[in-house]
């Protein structure tokens, strides 16, 4: 049975649960849960929650790992949505959005085998917040013999605006801590979900 059309409301769901590389020892896990709402299929407002832990490695001369750098991000997502070229099976759209949420960044022994060495001057820290407005252009892709789910992609820019509280161990005697630095960091990603429309 075909979709009903006739709605001017439709709520939908997104989730994603992934663990995956991103280059060579570069690895992303994330978990998204949200639900958004559609007026007259044009107009979106959606709202999610985001877990993400990004992990990266540095190796020795012979490919063992040594170092693994952490960075832990949780956010509330809300975006708007306005779409355009309209068909059933692909749902094309602009979007506006905005983050805002807190991370941890910190440098940490892999378990190698450093001997009697002392590895304090790795365990450099970040503890901050940030808000990240930005734009982006997306689509969702329906399944055939699923009409109401699909899979929602999304290329974005945005500048994240961060306040962080950084503790630097440059040495087993020497470190300093900084409090509420400032900074600011263009960023350019994919995102992708997972999306259930109740139509």
């Amino acid at each position: 049975m075909p979709p009903d059309t006739t709605k001017n409301f439709i709520i939908g769901i997104r989730a994603k649960a992934a663990a995956i590389p991103i280059i060579e020892d570069a690895y992303a896990t994330a978990a998204i849960i949200g639900t958004e709402l559609w007026y007259k299929r044009r107009h979106c407002i959606g709202i999610d929650f985001t877990w993400m832990r990004l992990t990266s490695e540095t190796d020795d001369s012979m490919d063992v790992a040594m170092y693994d750098n952490y960075q832990h991000f949780t956010y509330l997502y809300l975006d708007y949505k306005y779409r355009f070229l309209p068909t059933e099976k692909v749902w094309w759209y602009l979007h506006l959005y905005g983050k805002s949420g807190k991370y941890k960044m910190w440098n940490k022994d892999a378990g190698y085998d450093h001997g009697s060495r002392d590895m304090s001057f790795l365990r450099s820290k970040t503890d901050g917040t940030f808000r990240e407005p930005g734009i982006g252009i997306g689509a969702n892709f329906f399944f055939i013999k699923l009409p109401n789910l699909g899979v929602d992609v999304s290329a974005n820019y945005g500048i994240r605006l961060s306040h962080d509280n950084i503790l630097d161990v440059t040495d087993i005697m020497t470190s300093e801590y900084r409090e509420n630095v400032h900074s600011e960091a263009h960023i350019f990603y994919l995102r992708w979900s997972l999306t259930y429309l109740f139509r």
